[in-house]
């Protein structure tokens, strides 16, 4: 439920409130999705209601309205340039997995203009984590595997060994709720689909 903002949390004591134009509602750490909530901070909330009581209903679940970044590493140089020269053309757009083999991974990205269909097309690719559908793209990046594997020791250690010369690729949702795509590849370009 959209409209609400943080109006107090304790991290130690693992407890906050929130609040909309409907009133303030306290919740604990049990049902938020993040432990470093910010006062004034937009939030999606959802809501139960309760049998007795003082507030007619209880916070189940409480999350950034905004996507927060996994972590931070250096962005590779050469590969910012690039993504920086199409990344203006796949801002706030829709796109899908088209597919791939051992060549290159495509996700095609939304058009509402009438050039023909693009893709992100990744050049040798080692590994995918992506669902089939993002909403938008609200961000992306390209790492050094080193970099990642340094910062987010959690996330990599369920992928596969990094061949040398690729990239970890993370394409960013506006949401929190959603989860951002990771390719590892050597190379990413913006082509016809």
């Amino acid at each position: 439920m959209p409209g609400w903002r943080i109006t107090s949390f304790d991290r130690a004591l693992a407890r906050g409130t929130c609040a909309s134009g409907v009133g303030t509602l306290s919740f604990d750490a049990s049902v938020a999705l993040v432990d470093d909530f910010a006062i004034g901070e937009e939030v999606d909330v959802s809501l139960h209601p309760r049998s007795g009581g003082t507030a007619p209903y209880e916070v189940t679940r409480i999350a950034p309205t905004n996507w927060r970044v996994p972590f931070t590493a250096p962005t590779l140089p050469g590969l910012r340039a690039e993504i920086d020269h199409f990344f203006p053309e796949i801002a706030g757009r829709r796109a899908w997995l088209v597919g791939g083999d051992d060549e290159c991974v495509r996700i095609g990205v939304e058009d509402d203009t009438y050039r023909p269909m693009r893709a992100l097309a990744f050049g040798g690719p080692a590994f995918v984590q992506c669902a089939t559908e993002l909403d938008s793209i609200a961000a992306m990046h390209a790492f050094a595997p080193v970099d990642v594997a340094h910062v987010a020791p959690e996330l990599v250690r369920h992928w596969p060994a990094i061949p040398d010369g690729c990239a970890v690729f993370r394409i960013d949702p506006p949401r929190f709720g959603d989860a951002a795509a990771y390719v590892i590849a050597r190379s990413v370009a913006l082509v016809p689909l």
